[in-house]
């Protein structure tokens, strides 16, 4: 929960997607409870637009504030990078995704991670935000909407 509130201000923006969206979708009041648990990983990603407006503060920031470090991967720039909760290896993290229009080089250059709101996102094709169900936390409920472009 503590990436849940991290991103509170951005919310109506985000989507959380992969594995962890099956988690989340068992808080929602009309969901179908069931005697298994879902499936996750220890990763979850977050689907962000290329521009994220900066509010009182970036991204960035508030990761940080609420406890989570950056580990940076691979040889990219700006890094691919992973904000991670936990000192020990293999614990959860947040890796944040934007969609990838157009070509993936530019100028002999790639363009494979991009820096949004002082977070780096990896850029992927055929990935939509605007099309994904937005999960926004009432006083105690989960709810959820179809965001139409």
């Amino acid at each position: 929960m503590r990436l849940v509130q991290a991103l509170n201000p951005w919310l109506n923006q985000v989507v959380i997607i992969g594995g962890w969206a099956h988690r989340l979708y068992r808080l929602h009041p009309l969901s179908q409870r069931l005697e298994f648990s879902p499936l996750t990983t220890v990763d979850t990603d977050v689907a962000i637009p290329e521009k994220l407006a900066v509010l009182e503060q970036d991204l960035q920031k508030r990761l940080k504030e609420s406890g989570f470090k950056e580990e940076f991967l691979g040889e990219h720039r700006p890094p691919v990078t992973h904000y991670g909760l936990g000192e020990n290896a293999g614990g959860f993290y947040a890796e944040f995704l934007t969609p990838l229009v157009g070509a993936a080089g530019n100028r002999g250059k790639t363009t494979a991670t991009i820096s949004v709101a002082g977070v780096t996102s990896q850029r992927l094709r055929y990935l939509d935000p605007s099309t994904c169900y937005y999960m926004h936390p009432g006083m105690s409920h989960w709810l959820t909407r179809l965001v139409t472009p």
